[in-house]
């Protein structure tokens, strides 16, 4: 019994911030959709539709960062935190960077 009660105060101090983490990745899992890696004719063809699918999942992880950082930064500008309002800065920056790193890779490598 008194094991039961431990369970359920557990499960009563989960943390705010771990719930939207939890939400935000069993989204992103749901929202990227699939992509099938077919080689009928070129071997390298199921590579290619592999690499385009990593790429669209970092992208859109990159994308939710950046909507996340920049209510961030709303939050601090009403609160009038200027060490909040620096984190969300650099986080809106990190969201860029991760949202746009497929497309500096494959320039990078030479892809069209």
């Amino acid at each position: 019994m008194k094991r039961l009660r431990e369970e359920k105060s557990k499960k009563k101090n989960m943390s705010y911030s771990f719930k939207v983490r939890t939400g935000l990745m069993s989204a992103i899992l749901v929202l990227s959709g699939t992509c099938f890696a077919y080689a009928d004719t070129d071997p390298i063809a199921g590579i290619n539709n592999l690499n385009k699918l990593i790429s669209s999942i970092i992208s859109a992880a990159g994308g939710l960062f950046l909507l996340w950082s920049a209510v961030q930064l709303g939050i601090a500008m009403k609160k009038h935190d200027p060490a909040a309002t620096s984190e969300a800065f650099i986080g809106i920056a990190a969201g860029l960077v991760i949202a746009c790193a497929p497309w500096v890779v494959n320039y990078i490598i030479g892809g069209n």
